[in-house]
């Protein structure tokens, strides 16, 4: 009798457990507040001199900006054949109200290419200029991010 009662005690305990290390373990939690996410860009909005004058809606190529603990990806659609590569991975650093990316890798099949040319043009299409973006960041919340540089003002809708 005590040895069934100990059994089901201890039957219990490994339920309980097995429930919390679950719960706790399948996600990290969002680091990062409301840029955490999958982002759709809208429209890249390119600047001349201190002017904003030329928008570029690229709602329709499907250009997706995701944002996970330290990692940022830009994952495109039709874009491909302009970038050569559907996926792109970087880091960024995010504070306040500033956002930096930098260390630009192309993902490709087995290996991936850290982009190290500061004249590159490649990802110009995304309002990057370069290997790296300082962004300020104009708006965010649930549903809206507005990001601005000196080269770029970037409009993504959560996805």
């Amino acid at each position: 009798e005590i040895y069934k009662n100990m059994k089901k005690h201890i039957a219990y305990i490994i339920s309980a457990a097995a429930i919390l290390f679950s719960a706790v373990s399948c996600d990290k939690l969002p680091e990062n507040g409301k840029l955490d996410g999958m982002w759709q860009i809208m429209s890249v909005n390119y600047a001349h001199g201190s002017e904003y004058d030329s928008l570029v809606d690229i709602k329709s190529q499907k250009v997706y900006l995701s944002f996970q603990l330290k990692l940022a990806q830009i994952r495109t659609g039709t874009f491909s054949n302009e970038v050569q590569t559907d996926v792109i991975l970087s880091r960024f650093k995010y504070k306040g109200s500033s956002l930096s990316l930098y260390n630009f890798y192309r993902k490709r099949f087995a290996e991936d290419q850290l982009l190290t040319d500061s004249a590159t043009t490649s990802l110009r299409c995304f309002g990057i200029d370069g290997i790296s973006a300082d962004f300020h960041i104009d708006k965010l919340n649930g549903s809206e991010m507005q990001l601005s540089s000196d080269y770029a003002r970037i409009i993504c809708h959560k996805f």
